[in-house]
């Protein structure tokens, strides 16, 4: 195994306190929804953004998220099965969610579906 170097680490640090903060952002396997086997924090669903929209909308898209998530009292077992952009806007899939939050949940992917239309990936 090599060694790691001083930017890897800090992607890793950062990544956990990341994590630690948006847990949804925890990479999964798409049909078991379990923490993708032997998970480093190398990466997180973060990274399927382009850069052009994580300076449009960063951090603001997952601290909205977050707060419908823990208001529906979802947030540790919400995960994402894909993040990415298709004809121009940001696609979203994510596990099922209950009917209590899929009405909010819905808003929200709609408002980040208009926001990308108009921004540069």
């Amino acid at each position: 195994m090599k060694a790691l170097t001083d930017e890897e680490l800090v992607t890793i640090e950062n990544n956990k306190k990341l994590v630690k903060e948006y847990p949804f952002l925890i990479p999964r396997n798409a049909w078991t929804g379990k923490v993708v086997k032997n998970y480093d924090y190398s990466y997180t669903m973060n990274d399927c953004l382009p850069e052009g929209w994580k300076i449009a909308f960063g951090d603001k898209i997952w601290k909205e998220l977050k707060k419908i998530l823990v208001k529906g009292n979802f947030l540790y077992d919400f995960y994402f099965t894909d993040i990415k952009e298709k004809y121009g806007t940001i696609r979203l899939y994510y596990c099922s969610v209950p009917k209590k939050i899929y009405k909010k949940l819905s808003e929200w992917e709609d408002k980040y579906t208009k926001k990308s239309s108009r921004v540069c990936i």
